[in-house]
């Protein structure tokens, strides 16, 4: 044999071997994908099928799919799943009577339906390790056919059957009012312990014109005291031991999140409508020497004596802010429209815009914008 007779045999011998290869390749990637079909198909109720066709997309071995489908039913837990998809057409169609007379005399011809919904049902319960007992003559009642004259809504006529779920996360809090206190820059005294006196500035002396060498009238500053004295605000809940335990959000969370929130609240409307009875701190409100704008409507005219009032008492500042109540917000919006935003743009530099609250009385005749 040549050396050309050589090469050219083992040339073929080699595309002989190659061909092998890759049959036995092309087999075993056929085996792979059925073998993981067939392993998705037995699982249907974990999402089986979904699982398969995305292992043989990415290649996956027969073992790597296999442990991603375990930690999946480890995952959802072996949870019975009675229905067997019918539709609502099959629901309505299944006869009871139809399959127990195909039952009693052994022809199921005219009970097509009855017994492939059988058989589904029987199947169903062999795959989660349950056997029928007696004989094979008896039939299965799908759980849709079960379910089909039963009324969610009528308690004893399956109602009773029905959970509801409990859904904690999505919690409905309350609607409370908004507190202004802190946004209008209220100043906190943090760490009394006993009575508070602040020495405040009540008169002041008097300057006089005087003519040559004549000598000027004396006047003295008075001082007086801004008293502080404590008051208690409290709010109280029973919460029982088994709430304790049971309830869903946790009790102690929900009690003590309501109970600061309205204990903030309460404490923000003693700030501006406080009697100064009734263990209540003065507001601003009850306040002697505060004035007022009164009058059966508001104008213009009226919401520039507030702004004069303030600064006729020398206490107009860059922070002045107006708050009211969401009534006379509106009339001032409504003011605003018919004037060209002249009601609210006036002064600009001397206040702030702030959204409504429900804290300060509003009545017919008499309009608080403090």
């Amino acid at each position: 044999m040549t050396d050309a007779e050589k090469a050219a045999a083992q040339a073929a011998e080699l595309a002989a071997a190659e061909q092998r290869a890759a049959q036995s390749a092309t087999t075993a990637a056929q085996q792979r994908i059925a073998e993981i079909m067939d392993i998705g198909d037995a699982f249907k109720e974990f999402d089986g099928p979904a699982l398969a066709r995305a292992a043989i997309s990415n290649g996956e071995p027969v073992e790597v799919f296999r442990k991603k489908l375990l930690d999946q039913i480890s995952a959802r837990g072996v949870k019975w799943q009675p229905r067997i998809d019918m539709t609502d057409k099959e629901t309505k169609r299944f006869s009871l009577m139809r399959a127990i007379e195909a039952m009693a005399s052994g022809d199921w011809s005219a009970a097509g339906l009855e017994r492939e919904a059988s058989l589904a049902v029987a199947e169903k319960l062999q795959k989660h390790g349950i056997q029928r007992s007696g004989t094979d003559r008896g039939f299965l009642v799908p759980f849709e056919v079960q379910q089909r004259d039963l009324l969610v809504g009528t308690a004893t006529a399956g109602g009773n059957a029905v959970a509801t779920n409990l859904r904690p996360q999505d919690f409905i809090g309350l609607l409370r009012s908004r507190t202004l206190g802190d946004r209008l820059g209220v100043r906190r005294l943090t760490g009394l312990v006993g009575n508070v006196d602040i020495t405040r500035q009540t008169g002041a002396a008097t300057a006089y014109w005087v003519g040559e060498n004549a000598a000027p009238t004396e006047s003295q500053q008075t001082v007086g005291l801004l008293q502080l004295r404590p008051k208690g605000l409290a709010a109280y809940t029973e919460v029982g031991r088994l709430l304790r335990q049971q309830m869903t959000p946790d009790a102690d969370i929900f009690v003590f999140d309501d109970l600061a929130k309205q204990m903030a609240i309460a404490k923000d409307v003693a700030l501006f409508a406080g009697s100064g009875s009734s263990n209540q701190p003065t507001g601003i409100l009850s306040t002697a020497g505060i004035g007022s704008v009164v009058g059966t409507s508001i104008d213009y005219a009226k919401i520039l004596e507030f702004q004069t009032d303030v600064a006729g008492a020398n206490a107009l500042s860059a922070n002045c802010a107006y708050v009211t109540t969401p009534t006379v917000a509106a009339l001032l919006a409504v003011l605003q429209h018919r004037h060209a935003a002249v009601g609210w743009q006036h002064s600009r530099r001397h206040r702030r815009r702030l959204p409504g609250c429900h804290l300060h009385p509003h009545s017919r005749g008499h309009h608080d914008l403090r």
